[in-house]
């Protein structure tokens, strides 16, 4: 079991079932919608609910669901619950859970206007594959926010290492001296 959850989220239709926002889906929202600005489209519309549910839902249940099939588990009655749900699934895959203040997450724009408009996926499967040493296809499996503690531990890692290191080598350096 991991120490870091997998960033699936639990919602309840026909029965109980998870979403899972990868850095795969992530990347394939991005390729239809164009930039992460334009985010909140996704939520704003039956289809491309029906869209974003198929994709979150085949990445979370690791089976394949087509809008159609998302489409037969979202009614008029339902359909607020199941956008909040995916709303709630977005922020923990990109935050960990934390509701940032600095974005809308209706419409994801960043108040905060630094610029960026999408992710770099190429970075995260560097950080990911070349730092982190897992396969591609571990980390497309990967939310952004999961890789982005890992490689946060990562590099305290590195730093503790090397403070740990120190005392050992003026350990074994002192039994030397003392003729031991």
């Amino acid at each position: 079991m991991s120490a870091i959850r997998d960033g699936r989220c639990p919602i309840e239709l026909d029965k109980g079932r998870y979403l899972l926002f990868s850095l795969k889906v992530l990347d394939e929202v991005q390729d239809k919608i164009g930039s992460a600005d334009k985010f909140g489209e996704c939520f704003s519309d039956y289809d491309n609910l029906k869209w974003l549910l198929a994709l979150a839902l085949s990445e979370g249940e690791a089976r394949a669901f087509s809008p159609e099939d998302a489409g037969r588990l979202v009614t008029l009655d339902n359909f607020e619950y199941v956008r909040e749900t995916l709303v709630k699934a977005f922020i923990y895959a990109v935050d960990g859970g934390e509701a940032r203040d600095d974005i809308d997450y209706d419409t994801h724009e960043n108040n905060a206007e630094t610029g960026q408009k999408s992710m770099d996926f190429a970075r995260l499967i560097y950080i990911g594959v070349t730092l982190l040493g897992f396969s591609e296809k571990e980390v497309w499996k990967m939310t952004p926010y999961k890789l982005n503690k890992l490689l946060q531990t990562h590099l305290f890692q590195g730093q503790f290492k090397f403070i740990v290191r120190q005392p050992v080598v003026n350990y074994a350096r002192a039994l030397k001296i003392k003729g031991v």
